[in-house]
């Protein structure tokens, strides 16, 4: 079943009590001139838009959302390029690697990479952070794959399930590196064939593993950031918006634990790009 909205494949609660409306953003504008006349430059195209409430999540999981729909982060959908959505291209290139423009998992280009290559890229990004991509090639076999790395945690999932640890994405012929200050991505020089990637996400926060799951099945990228794409019942057609959060309402609630922790629902608004 289909939730009522979704960005970039991840559902956001909307608290059912308060309404979720609905807005036009008309192109162009109405002045008056100093004789009384009234002039318009709108020729019918409008931005669709829309704003909300969150149901209430405990506050850990409330800042998370936060920063989802703000779009935090970087991410490289490999279509014309190695620059991410936020303009940083490498700056350390080792061995070969190209944009392949057929076979990608989404888009129309994914980035290949022969036996011992890497990039590098200098993102920074706390101790709380996430990297997930799609791969395929090398160990991972012919199909699309989704990875999901936490450093904090010195886990990996692979396809919406717990694969292993950071040491073992050795045994799968691929290079993946996060550090404070950079991201490296490639293939190990005793891969048994070329590594491919696409869809690469990095954020400055700890990926629930809910949402990992999910995006395992996910028929849409993620991003590009700082944008999401808008799906659901509660959107006509999947839309490319920017969101912003807003201001929030703190209450204490009883978990299913039996304990009462605080819980944040908050408001925010989606505008079509």
């Amino acid at each position: 079943m289909m939730n009522f909205l979704q960005l970039s494949g991840i559902p956001i609660p909307c608290d059912a009590s308060s309404p979720f409306t609905y807005a036009e953003e008309r192109m162009g504008e109405a002045t008056r001139s100093y004789d009384g006349t009234l002039h318009s430059s709108f020729r019918g195209d409008a931005k669709w838009g829309c704003a909300g409430t969150t149901f209430a999540q405990e506050i850990p999981l409330s800042r998370v959302m936060r920063k989802l729909i703000s779009g935090a982060g970087h991410s490289w959908s490999f279509d014309s390029g190695f620059v991410s959505s936020t303009g940083i291209s490498y700056s350390v290139f080792s061995g070969s690697a190209w944009i392949e423009t057929s076979g990608s998992k989404f888009g129309t280009g994914h980035l290949g990479c022969s036996p011992e290559t890497y990039l590098r890229w200098p993102v920074r990004l706390p101790p709380q952070r996430t990297l997930m991509f799609w791969s395929k090639g090398t160990s991972l076999g012919p199909t699309w794959r989704h990875v999901v790395v936490y450093p904090a945690l010195n886990s990996v999932w692979i396809d919406g399930s717990e694969w292993g640890d950071l040491s073992d994405i050795e045994g799968l012929g691929l290079i993946v590196i996060v550090t404070d200050a950079a991201i490296d991505i490639g293939a190990q020089y005793s891969a048994p064939g070329d590594a491919s990637f696409d869809d690469l996400v990095a954020l400055p926060y700890t990926l629930p593993v809910a949402w990992a799951q999910g995006l395992a099945a996910s028929s849409v990228p993620f991003g590009p950031l700082p944008y999401h794409t808008a799906t659901g019942t509660g959107v006509d057609e999947p839309r490319r918006v920017l969101g912003e959060p807003g201001d929030g309402t703190a209450i204490e609630l009883r978990t299913a634990g039996g304990l009462y922790l605080p819980h944040e629902s908050f408001d925010f608004t989606l505008r079509e790009k």
